[in-house]
Parts: structure tokens; sequence; C-alpha cells
């Protein structure tokens, strides 16, 4: 499904991730940990090419991902990083917001399904009604896992997406995400609740990436 191939990024002519090798089958789930400043991060951002390439490649059901297919193969992708966007408005109209864009506008999950997903996070419907800027920063970051819940993308990629979460939402999100079969999640994290679950696990350190 997905495959890396001598990935190489570089910032500044320092060598941030050396010469990656790395493959991902549909529906698997995999750990990325290592040291504060690894690369953990960029290598998740290289996937979607939000970083340089600076040599390598990465595939995409067999074929090379270049600037001629880039969009259609990153509509396969969800990301999720550490602290939920900024957003003005109703909790409501956050969920909401990708559906109102062309790609998903067809895809708006029903009202009993959001309250479901709600529920299942420990939120009551009244936060629907709540301002966005008035929750906690945990309580926004949940909002944005349901919205990318419900987006219900091929592949999850997420960025230390527990740190500011406790125990009881941790072990919630979690289980939510990974529960879907066909879900493929790439997840970086140094949370210990990740390492417990049944995951394909790598360390990224010194730039290389290394199958534990």
């Amino acid at each position: 499904m997905l495959e890396l191939k001598k990935l190489t990024v570089k910032k500044d002519a320092k060598t941030i991730l050396n010469k990656i090798d790395f493959s991902c089958n549909e529906g698997e789930k995999v750990l990325i940990y290592g040291p504060s400043g690894s690369g953990k991060s960029t290598f998740l951002h290289s996937l979607l090419f939000f970083e340089p390439i600076y040599s390598g490649s990465i595939q995409f059901n067999g074929k090379k991902i270049g600037e001629h297919n880039i969009k259609d193969y990153r509509k396969n992708f969800v990301f999720i990083g550490q602290k939920a966007p900024n957003f003005q408005g109703k909790a409501e109209d956050f969920i909401c917001l990708p559906f109102t864009f062309k790609n998903n506008k067809f895809s708006k999950p029903e009202q009993v399904v959001v309250e479901k997903i709600l529920h299942e996070f420990n939120f009551s419907d009244d936060v629907l009604e709540n301002n966005y800027e008035n929750l906690s920063g945990g309580e926004q970051q949940r909002l944005c896992i349901i919205q990318a819940l419900l987006l219900n993308k091929k592949i999850f990629l997420l960025d230390e997406i527990t740190s500011n979460l406790d125990a009881e939402n941790t072990y919630i999100v979690i289980d939510k995400i990974l529960q879907d079969p066909k879900r493929t999640v790439i997840s970086v994290s140094h949370d210990a609740h990740w390492r417990n679950k049944d995951m394909k696990q790598y360390i990224l350190a010194a730039g290389e990436l290394k199958n534990e």
C-alpha cells in the first residue's frame, strides 16, 4: 500500500531522515517512537510531502508519487497533530467544517452518528452548542480526533495526539482509532499506552528507522 525507498530529508544541509526504507499495508497499525528531535514529526510530514524530499521515493499502491498525482494521493490521509487547531465558532461547526469542502460534502455524517461518537468520547450532546474557543485544550483535541474519525480516511497520521489527555480519555482515543481493521494507522508517540497495544513498532533515532 505505502512504501518508502531510501527516503532522505535534509534541512540546512543537516540530514534528518537518512535513507529510510519503510512499508505499510492496508489495515496495519504502526507505532514510531524515539528521542525528542529525532525526526519523528518530519517523518509524518514527509509522507504528505510537507517536507522537501532530498532523495528516495514514496509509492502508494505501486505508483510513485510526484507532482502529477500528489493531490489525489493526499486525499487518502488525515493528519492529527499534538494540539488542536484554532477555530472560532461552535463546536458543531468545527466538527462539520471538513464536510463543507468539495471533496467531502457528500460524506457528511448524520446527526445520530455524530451524537453516538460524542457519547463514546464522554461528551454530552450539548457540547455541540458550546463555543469551541471556550473548551479546554483536551476537549478541543478530542473533538479534532472525532472530526478525523467521521472523515474516515484510509490512513491516519498521528503526531503525539494523546500527550495532553488524561489516562481515561487516552484509552478511549487509542481504542477507537485502532478498532477499525481496515484503517491504516501510523502513530508517533512517547505515550506508554500506545506501546502496550498490538502494533508494529519502530524506533527512529539519529535519522534511522529500525524495526523493534
